[in-house]
C-alpha cells in the first residue's frame, strides 16, 4: 500500500514546532513581546472612505511553455492592461534555447516586461486615476543586471530596466499613482525598521529569517495597514541610476486572510529622498480604494482579479488554437502525450 500520507504525517509531527514558529509568533514568544508595542504604533485602522467613480487600469500576464523534441522551448507570454471595457496587450512568442536552470526566472522576467509594455501602451491613450500591477515593484527593481542564459536574450536585462524605468518615470511625470499589489511576499523592510527600534547593535541579526508577513499576520489586531515606509532604490545595480522613492507597506484586509504587500510610486515621494527608510503619509482616498477593492479571501483586488481572469491561457485555447496553428504553419507534427506533460501554464 501507498504510505506516503503516513510519512507526511510523521514529518509534520516531528517538525510541527519548527514549521509553526516560522509562520507565526506565538503569544508566549519573547520576540513577540518585544516587537508588539512598536508594531502597534505602526498599525492603523482601515481609513474612512467614500467610494467614488475611478478610472483604474489593472495589468497582469500569463505564460505557456512547451519543450519541443529538439530541446528548444516554445514560450508564449501575454500581458493585458484593462481599464473599463478597453484592453491593451503585449504578446511575446519565441522558440529558443534556454538553460533549464534559468527557465523559470527568465519567463518571470518576460512576463513582467510584457506587463510594463502593455501598461505603457495604455498610457499613450489614457490617464487613469491609478495603475495597478500584480507583484512587487521593489522585487523588480532589485533584479540583478546580469547576462541571461537564453538564446538572443543574453543582454535582455538592459531592455528590462530601460522599460521599467520608462514606466516609473512616466507615472511620476504625469502624476499617476503606480501601485503594485503582492499576495505573497518575502519582504523584510518592515521587519528591519522595527528590529532597529527594538534592538541595539547587532542583536536583531538572529531574526534574519523573519519576514514582514509573519510579523503582520502575528501582531495585527484586525483589519488595517502598517505605516508606509519610504525607501530609495536605483533602477538597477548601477549606482549612477536615478534613485526612485517608493512607499511600501502591508494591508491586513481580513482577520482570517494573509497580508497584502503594497508598493507605490507617487510624484510627491520623490522629494527630499533620504538614505535611511522613513515613514510617510499617503492619501486616504488611495488607501481607502485598496481596501474597497478587496472583496474576499479569493479576490484580493477586484480590478486585478478581472484582468487575471481574461489574460490566462487555458488548455483548450492552447491545444486547439496555438499548438495546431504551430504544427500547420511549421509543417511538422510532433504532438504527443509526453509533450502535454511538459506543458506548463502559470496561474
Amino acid at each position: 500500500m501507498d504510505d506516503t500520507y503516513g510519512q507526511f504525517l510523521d514529518y509534520l509531527k516531528k517538525n510541527s514546532s519548527r514549521i509553526r514558529s516560522s509562520m507565526i509568533l506565538e503569544d508566549s514568544s519573547d520576540l513577540r513581546k518585544k516587537l508588539d508595542p512598536i508594531f502597534h504604533e505602526m498599525f492603523h485602522k482601515q481609513p474612512e472612505y467614500e467610494p467614488r467613480q475611478l478610472k483604474v487600469a489593472a495589468t497582469d500576464s500569463s505564460e505557456f511553455i512547451r519543450e519541443l523534441y529538439n530541446g528548444k522551448k516554445l514560450i508564449l507570454i501575454r500581458s493585458f492592461t484593462k481599464m473599463g471595457d478597453r484592453v491593451w496587450n503585449h504578446f511575446i512568442s519565441e522558440v529558443i534555447d534556454v538553460d533549464r536552470e534559468v527557465l523559470r526566472n527568465f519567463t518571470i522576467l518576460l512576463m513582467e516586461h510584457a506587463e510594463h509594455l502593455s501598461t505603457l501602451k495604455m498610457m499613450e491613450e489614457e490617464k487613469p486615476d491609478y495603475i495597478l500591477l500584480d507583484g512587487s515593484l521593489v522585487g523588480r527593481m532589485r533584479h540583478r543586471n546580469q547576462r541571461i542564459g537564453a538564446e538572443n536574450y543574453e543582454d535582455f536585462m538592459k531592455e528590462y530596466f530601460l522599460t521599467l524605468s520608462k514606466l516609473v518615470e512616466s507615472c511620476i511625470d504625469r502624476n499617476i499613482p503606480l501601485i503594485f499589489v503582492a499576495k505573497s511576499s518575502e519582504s523584510r523592510i518592515l521587519r528591519d525598521f522595527i528590529i532597529r527600534k527594538a534592538f541595539s547593535g547587532n542583536q536583531g541579526d538572529q531574526f534574519k529569517s523573519l519576514t514582514d508577513h509573519v510579523i503582520v499576520r502575528s501582531l495585527s489586531a484586525g483589519v488595517g495597514f502598517t505605516s508606509p515606509i519610504r525607501i530609495s532604490l536605483p533602477m538597477s545595480e548601477s549606482k549612477s541610476e536615478r534613485e526612485i522613492g517608493i512607499a511600501t507597506f502591508h494591508i491586513m484586509p481580513h482577520p482570517m486572510d494573509v497580508p497584502m504587500k503594497i508598493d507605490i510610486v507617487l510624484a510627491e515621494l520623490q522629494k527630499n529622498l533620504q538614505r535611511d527608510p522613513d515613514p510617510v503619509d499617503l492619501p486616504n482616498d488611495l488607501l481607502g480604494s485598496l481596501f474597497w477593492g478587496y472583496t474576499g479571501l479569493k479576490i484580493h483586488n477586484i480590478w486585478l482579479a478581472e484582468v487575471d481572469r481574461i489574460v490566462k491561457f487555458n488548455n483548450k485555447e492552447i491545444e486547439e488554437l496555438y499548438m495546431k496553428t504551430f504544427e500547420r504553419e511549421i509543417g511538422i507534427e510532433f504532438y504527443e502525450t509526453r509533450g502535454e506533460r511538459r506543458a506548463r501554464i502559470r496561474i
